[in-house]
Order: C-alpha cells, then structure tokens, then sequence
C-alpha cells in the first residue's frame, strides 16, 4: 500500500521559568504493556500496542488519557478518518534514556481492513494511510512538573487524499468524577467547575482560536489542589502567522467526556507540513504559573512594552477612561460636543467617537466621512476633536475595516471599474462572496489579502488621523473574527491565512505609530495593539453561558492579565454599554481582573448610571494608572460556595485586590466591605494608597438611609508618616467617615485640621477637623453631591486631613 506518514517530535521549548536540563530526574521505564515517563510525582504513560496515552497523572490522581486509544487523528474533506487507534498499525518503539527521548514509529499493515470503532467513517481500506513517526522528549518545569512537548510533521506526498484536520493531541478523556475545573483562554479566562458534567443531557461546547475572545490557544483542567494538566501550543515567531484550531469539551454520554483540539489544516496533496510544537504540562502548578510559561511559548514576550508603545503618551491613556460617544445616540451637532464635556467630563478620558458614520453605525463601510451631515461636516468634527484634546482628553473614533457595505463609494465605484465582488471579499467553499448580517444591515466580509483592501484600511485610517486629528483608532472585530476558511485565492486557505491579511495590516500601521484598538484580541495582536476590549462579563450580564458552556456557574479568573497586561491595556467591549461601569459588581470585576474602566457620556441622563462617573474616573486617574502595566502574580479563592468563587484575592506586583462576588457583606476585622465590594490595598516606594467600598469601617457604620449600601472611597497614605492624609468619598450617601490619625508611642492626638480641595487643587474650605483622640480617628461628615449636575469649580473633590500628635503625659 502507498504511505503517507506523519512525524510527531516531543521536546519542550526553553522557558523564562526554571525548567531542568533533558534528562535530569527523569526516568523512562516499560513493562509489557506501557512506556512510562516520569518526574518525581508525575507521569505519563504510553500503550505499546497504539502509542496511545494510557494515563497522565499526578500523585497516583489520572487526569486524562487517549480516548479509545487514539493519540492522533486526520479527517479528510468529507470526513473520513485516519488515526492511531485504527488496529491497522504496527507500532515500533525505541528509548534513549539519557536524553530522556521515546519514539514510536507506526506502519500499515497491508491489507488491514479494520476501522476504529469511536471513528466508524474511516477511510476505505484500499486508502493510503499514515505512516507516522512520533519522538518524544521530555524535561522538568516548575521545578516539580513534568513537560513534554509536540512537535508534527504530516508529509501527504504519497497519497491522494486531501487532508481537513489534525486532531493533535486527539481526544482526552475528562473524568466526570474527578475533574474539578476547566480553564479556558476567553477573555480575562474562565474556569468551569464539576457541575458542566451533570446536566442530563450530554452537550458540546468549543470554541474558535482565535476568535470571539480566546486570546491564547491553551486549556488545562484540574482534579484537586495538587494534580493539574494543560497543553499549550507554540506560536510561530512571525505574529502574523496563525495555526487556528478548534477546542472545546464534548459530552457525549453521562460518563464519556473528553476535550478535543483540533488544528485546520487544509492540507492538498502532495505536500508536506510541520504543525506547531503543542506542550504538556502535568504537575503541582497553578494558571498564574502557566501564564507565565504561556508568555514564552505564546511569543509575548518579544512584544514591546505598553509603555514602548505609547511612548510619551503613555500616562495619558492610562489615567483615562474610556467615555463612549455615541452621536446617533446624542443626536447633537458636533459642534455643542465641547460644552457637553465642558459641564461632565472634569477629568481625562479617551473618548471614543461612534455612530458619526454618514448613513448611521454599521453602514456604508469602509467609507466613514465625511460624517453625517446631520451632526455637521469633517472641518465640524475636527474643530470638536481639537477643542475636546484642549480640555486634556483623547480621541478614539470608531471604524471596522473587516465588514464592508455593498451600497458602500468604495465597493459601488470598485463594480463599476469592472471589478466583482470575488475580487476582494473573503469566499466560501462555492467560490461566493461570505455576506454576514448585523441588525437589519448586510455586508461583504472584506478580503485582508487583497492588496486594494490593505491599501483602501490604510487610506481609512490615515484620514481618521489626519482630516479629524485623531490620537488612535479603534479597529472593530480584527481582534474578534474567528479565524475562517477563505477559499480566496489571494489567501489560499492557509498560505497565507484569513488572519495572517488583518494581522499585516496591524504591523503596517503600528511601524507608523499608530495606535491601535480593537474588538476582543488575542497574543499575536499584542505585538501591535494597544488595547483589547472586551471580557466575558458581557456574556454573563447577557445570561449567555448556558449556551455557551452548558452551565450558568462560571468563575472569572485574570489569566490575560498575568499573561499581556504589560503589552496591551484590557477594556470592556468599547460598544456594550452593559459592561461599563454602572454598578459595584463591573467595578469590583474590573479591579480584580486588571481592566481598565469604561462610561458612556449618555449615562449622565440616567439616575442611577450618573453617580458612576465620578468613582470610574478618580480611580482610573489616580490608582489603575499607577500600576497599569504589572501583570498579576497571584489569585485565589478565598471562599466558595456550592458553585461559584465568592470571595477572591487577586496579586499584582504592587497591588493586592479583595472582590466580593457574591451579595453578602465580607468582614476584613475593623472594616467590612459592601456586598459585591472590593478593598484595593497599593504600596509602592513613593505611594501608598487604599480604595474600597465598604459598609462599615474602623467599627462605624456607615450611613446608608439614601437607598445606597455602599460607599466607595480612596484614602492616600502616602503620607502618614508626616501626619497628612488625602481622603475621597466617591460614592455614597452624606455620611460621617472615621479617618485613622496615628501617632507614634508615647504620643496621644492633639488636633487634626481638614482642607476641602478642587479638582484643580484650590483649596475651598479649611476647618478644624472633630477628632476622638481616645479612637486615634479625625471624624469627617461628607457630603453626597447630586451626580446628575454639571461639575464646578467648587465642587470639593477631596479631602486633605493633616494632624498633631503631642507626648501623651497621663502615661
């Protein structure tokens, strides 16, 4: 019988992380049946007669094996398969013990009819079959794991038979009865619990990488505190380069459950291809630890730094907010915009300019101004964007170079130089134009190979730049399309890929300085953007994960923020006003998962959305700003209920976040945090500050006969030393708030004065300040100001306590 073969090499790529030389304290050893790799408490073991993954475990705990045996699977166009588990094989094996090396070298036995019988639609038995040869090699990680790595070769060039997809690794049994969480790479990252294995009817979710928010092609699960498994895929060295794949859980019975992934391949014959190195890890170690490793084989670390990026702008996009200005909503000409900002905005934003398109949002793509004409011309909009810039704020508008309008300029004078459609939009397997639909509005998914499409987005953002003086772009849906199978011959399937286009025309525009945005977003956009939005407390807020996920208990965990915050800033969705900050849930999510914070200028009309500004706005100023490039470090739960997280403890370089997840009140001793509150606590060198939302605090309850439980406020401490504090009471109702006042031992307080300061820093108002010496507290009474009136200048915005201590002689 004619052969095809595929390769598959195991070694583990290096690490930032203290990974052991090959070989050291690694033992392969066999018996009868199996080949085992072990490192001190973790294994992996291998069957004789297949090559399949008969167990990888931890202490004696099985987290996974090869599902009826099958290490690896092909599927052709039409889906018939070929694979490890076929008993159509003979499998040879060999061990070099010191380099800590396996390889298993499969051939067809001629004449072999036999099909596998989880895969019955197996290639015909006259059909070429895969030889295939399989190296694997293995070294330590995390100074107490296991790493073995996949590396994939397939050479089709003796057989006739196109080749669909690589199930690499294939299917992985999860243990219904001991798999206790999932983790998946959506946007901050998510983890599912055991309960996804009990609905009574047996489901399939998965998920596109990249797309939709899967920012990283990784999974990994866990059975107990001790024993975890996860693979992570090597990305090539070149960003625009993408090996999508499909990954997800499949339930297909109460007891049958395993996850898959699946590499697109598209393979023609005869051709050869190396699949990217796919890693295992089996170990001890936590997700903040594997997105530290994830760094490394993802290829983030070589993308520069937000603050490379930014250059000197750098402290001007992290102190500000991003303020969704929707003029289809506003229905204001652009030239009252000023006034507007003028009177609400009494602190930097970057705001983002939407619904200005001629016709109204999603309409006559790529072709966005002049604006329309209803709101005023492109010299109106331009004055707007300088007079905004002049108040400290920048400009952001929207634009989405991926989904284009038929009855577009553009697309209307491109028919009418004798071009078709098929010339620069993304086609399907029928050779038709791929049409989407958004809403009541229909458009053409734009071709990003297309040299005219590069050179027409290239020519849109140059005159969102130029003609309204922009300081970045935000690109819709580049960071969120799902990658596609575009039969283009421009790109050819893979050679070079639907995404390799928009992620080339990222590259372009970064190598000029700009500034990029975008939808959702993933690792290889790191290297060019400056920010992605969008997080899964959309989907939750849109009661969405039973659909998705096959249960509504779904913990938040900030993988994204452990693995890019240093590269790119994390946002909401910059579109879904339900994820902007409007309640202490959004507020208390965005600290704990390292995101930045998000309005809408429309929200000042809106009861109870207006008191939200003014907490979004001086916490993004003066805390997230501070440390808005440290990655975390550290998360856990420090309490749980049945299902969910109820109260975390996320760790950034310098920061330490307490979230309330649930609606129950959370005593810290002497203070106790709000329902769904949080307490952020930062210590740096030069500054040391609090910020938290609290019922009670230093034993005093705080006063909440105005509908609102919650204060949130910011105590800066930076201070205390000298016997100075600066206090801000963001939200809540008029209250008396204890401020400690300290002295040294020995020392009792004497007085204590407090100066009410603007946002500008004039002082307002200076009084004595009633202090309990016997407490060591100055008490305050703060006022809560209507949030629906424009700002002033004699608004207080904080308060400055300073004090004196004197020897305290009835000692």
């Amino acid at each position: 019988a004619r052969v095809c073969w595929v390769s598959v090499f195991l070694a583990l790529l290096s690490s930032d992380l203290a990974i052991g030389a090959i070989g050291e304290g690694i033992s392969i050893t066999e018996n009868a049946t199996a080949i085992t790799i072990a490192y001190q408490a973790s294994l992996a073991s291998f069957s004789k007669s297949n090559g399949a993954l008969l167990a990888a475990s931890v202490s004696n705990t099985i987290l996974t094996s090869s599902r009826g045996g099958c290490l690896w699977g092909l599927l052709t166009p039409d889906n018939q398969y070929a694979g490890g588990c076929e008993p159509s094989y003979d499998v040879q094996y060999s061990i070099n013990q010191p380099a800590a090396q396996l390889t298993l070298t499969y051939t067809q036995k001629n004449g072999s009819r036999e099909s596998s019988p989880f895969y019955p639609n197996s290639l015909p038995q006259e059909a070429c079959r895969p030889a295939i040869n399989i190296t694997i090699q293995a070294k330590t990680a995390f100074n107490t794991s296991l790493a073995l790595a996949t590396m994939l070769t397939i050479d089709n060039t003796a057989c006739n038979s196109a080749l669909d997809s690589l199930l690499w690794p294939s299917d992985l049994v999860l243990n219904p009865n001991t798999t206790d969480s999932l983790f998946y790479p959506v946007l901050p990252g998510i983890v599912l619990h055991n309960d996804i294995f009990q609905g009574s009817t047996p489901s399939y979710h998965g998920l596109k990488c990249p797309g939709r928010g899967c920012f990283a092609d990784l999974a990994s699960w866990s059975a107990g505190s001790h024993a975890r498994f996860a693979m992570v895929t090597t990305s090539a060295p070149d960003p625009r380069h993408v090996d999508p794949a499909t990954m997800g859980i499949n339930g297909v019975s109460a007891t049958d459950w395993f996850f898959h992934h699946t590499f697109s391949i598209n393979l023609a014959t005869p051709s050869v291809r190396t699949l990217p190195t796919v890693t295992w890890l089996i170990g001890a170690f936590d997700l903040v630890t594997l997105s530290t490793y994830a760094r490394t084989l993802r290829n983030v670390l070589p993308a520069p730094d937000l603050t490379t990026k930014l250059g000197s702008r750098f402290q001007a996009f992290a102190s500000s907010p991003l303020i969704k200005v929707d003029s289809g909503v506003l229905d204001l000409p652009l030239k009252n915009y000023s006034a507007l900002f003028q009177a609400h905005l009494n602190r930097p934003a970057l705001l983002h300019l939407a619904g200005y398109e001629p016709n109204g949002f999603d309409r006559d793509y790529p072709d966005l101004l002049p604006p329309n004409p209803a709101f005023g011309t492109t010299a109106d909009m331009q004055a707007m964007v300088k007079q905004a810039q002049a108040q400290g704020h920048l400009i952001m508008p929207y634009t989405n170079p991926t989904w284009w309008d038929e009855g577009s300029p553009t697309v209307i004078a491109w028919l009418k130089e004798g071009l078709s459609l098929t010339d620069f939009t993304v086609l399907n397997q029928s050779n038709l134009p791929v049409v989407e639909t958004y809403g009541p509005n229909s458009g053409v998914v734009a071709e990003p190979n297309c040299p005219r499409v590069q050179e027409r987005v290239a020519k849109l953002v140059a005159s969102i730049l130029n003609n309204i003086s922009s300081d970045a772009v935000f690109q819709d849906q580049i960071g969120a399309r799902p990658w596609v199978a575009d039969y283009s011959p421009q790109t050819k399937l893979d050679s070079p890929g639907y995404l390799y286009g928009w992620i080339n025309q990222t590259q372009v525009a970064a190598s000029q300085s700009v500034l990029l945005m975008t939808e959702q977003g993933f690792d290889n956009l790191a290297h060019t953007e400056i920010s992605f939005c969008g997080s899964m407390l959309q989907a939750e807020y849109q009661s969405e994960f039973p659909s998705l996920y096959g249960t509504t208990f779904v913990d938040m965990h900030p993988f994204a923020a452990a693995m890019l915050r240093d590269k790119v800033l994390l946002q909401q969705h910059d579109l879904a006003g339900q994820t902007y900050v409007t309640c202490l849930n959004t507020l208390s999510f965005n600290l704990a998962m390292g995101y930045s914070l998000s309005y809408q200028i429309t929200f000042f009309k809106i009861a109870s959305f207006a008191p939200w500004y003014r907490p979004l706005s001086v916490i993004q100023q003066h805390v997230i700003s501070k440390y808005v490039t440290e990655r975390v470090t550290g998360f856990k739960a420090l309490s749980r209920n049945a299902t969910s997280d109820t109260v975390t403890n996320t760790s950034f370089e310098t920061v330490h976040v307490l979230r309330v997840t649930d609606a129950s009140r959370h005593s810290l001793g002497d203070r106790t945090l709000a329902p769904q509150g949080f307490e952020l606590q930062l210590r740096q060198p030069t500054l040391e500050l609090t910020v938290g939302a609290y019922v009670e605090v230093l034993g005093l309850q705080l006063n909440h006969t105005c509908g609102r439980e919650e204060h949130v406020v910011l105590l800066n401490t930076t201070d205390l030393a000298s016997r100075s504090v600066v206090f801000y009471h963001l939200l809540g109702c008029s209250t008396t708030y204890p401020i400690a006042t300290p002295c040294l031992s020995g020392m009792k307080l004497s007085n204590a004065t407090v100066s009410q300061v603007n946002v500008a820093g004039h002082v307002l108002k200076v009084y004595p300040g009633r202090f309990n010496a016997s407490a060591g507290v100055t008490e305050l009474d703060v006022t809560a100001k209507d949030p629906g009136l424009p700002v002033s200048s004699q608004d207080t915005d904080s308060y400055h306590v300073q004090w004196q201590c004197i020897e305290n002689y009835a000692q």
